[in-house]
């Protein structure tokens, strides 16, 4: 049968009541429970930070173990780094002295150049200029000459040393040179002259000066050697003034009046002492053939009358031929 509405509810009301007497019995023990695993966790708190510490004192301890050899590695490795710029700045530094010694022998090899330039240019035209005077000059004319040459032509590489100093640079740079040149010279004049007196006396036989003394002293007997040292002197036609020598001297000298005079005594003693029988020797040298050119540029500059050197040739209708030769063939002075 249905409860009254009045106590229905305070049935509910007692219900309600004791379940919070049960929740209030209830909450108790979770709080205890609660604090109890606070306290395990403030017990355990103290282990874990205590292990936190080990891993951190042992962190460091490790830390430091590892920076050890990371800084020996650092060291070693600037060190490395130091050798290998040390060793690039000792392959910079040999460079360095290399490129100097370039530079100082490039300079060097420059002032070298420029000295054998010059050397060169005076050497020809002092050569070439001292021919023209002196057929075989002295070692005293030959330094004379340099001196002279480079003063005038170049004062500033002549300044450059004193006296003696310019004495062992000629003697070791200059004047074996220069006699080589000086003997070129006058072996070209030569063979020029050679060459002209064949094309004037185109019957007269052909030798060298290598040829055998047999050939030479053959060549020298043959008559026709002979008959052209006995008309070299005399007119070509008798009625015209010119004779054989002049013919000579108009082939080798076109230009009369620009011919060196000591080149027209040269030309005349080189034909004398070829084609003259009282010697056995055609090769024309200085001991040989200075005397004569002595004597015919004497006869040049006074304008005196040419006879063979030959004594039997010292005939009047001779010394009639060869005045005709210097009175047809007249040159300047230099």
């Amino acid at each position: 049968m249905p409860l009254p509405k009045i106590k229905k509810r305070k049935v509910e009301h007692q219900e309600h009541q004791e379940q919070q007497v049960r929740g209030r019995q209830t909450s108790p023990n979770q709080e205890q429970q609660v604090r109890s695993q606070q306290v395990r966790g403030r017990q355990t708190s103290p282990n874990q930070e205590q292990q936190v510490r080990s891993q951190q004192v042992r962190g460091r301890q490790t830390s430091s173990n590892q920076e050890i050899p990371a800084s020996a590695k650092l060291i070693e490795k600037l060190i490395n780094q130091n050798f290998k710029i040390l060793s690039k700045l000792d392959i910079l530094i040999s460079a360095q002295q290399s490129i100097d010694d370039r530079l100082k022998k490039i300079e060097g090899s420059s002032d070298e150049s420029s000295s054998e330039d010059i050397i060169k240019t005076i050497i020809v035209e002092i050569a070439r200029n001292l021919l023209k005077v002196s057929i075989y000059p002295s070692q005293d004319e030959f330094r004379d000459e340099i001196e002279k040459v480079l003063k005038n032509s170049f004062p500033e590489f002549y300044k450059k040393f004193c006296q003696n100093q310019f004495f062992i640079f000629y003697e070791k740079n200059i004047y074996q040179r220069l006699i080589a040149k000086h003997r070129s010279y006058r072996g070209s004049l030569t063979s020029r002259i050679k060459d002209a007196l064949h094309h004037i006396f185109p019957e007269l036989p052909s030798i060298t000066s290598n040829s055998p003394p047999s050939e030479i002293r053959q060549w020298k007997n043959n008559p026709i050697v002979a008959n052209c040292h006995n008309k070299l002197f005399k007119k070509i036609v008798v009625e015209e003034p010119t004779t054989f020598m002049s013919k000579i001297l108009d082939r080798l000298f076109p230009l009369k009046k620009s011919a060196p005079k000591i080149y027209v005594a040269y030309a005349i003693s080189v034909c004398e002492y070829l084609l003259n029988p009282s010697n056995q020797q055609i090769q024309v040298s200085e001991s040989a053939i200075k005397f004569l050119i002595s004597k015919y540029l004497q006869k040049v500059l006074n304008k005196e009358k040419f006879v063979s050197s030959d004594e039997d040739e010292a005939v009047t209708t001779s010394k009639t031929a060869v005045m005709c030769t210097w009175s047809h063939f007249t040159f300047n002075s230099i």
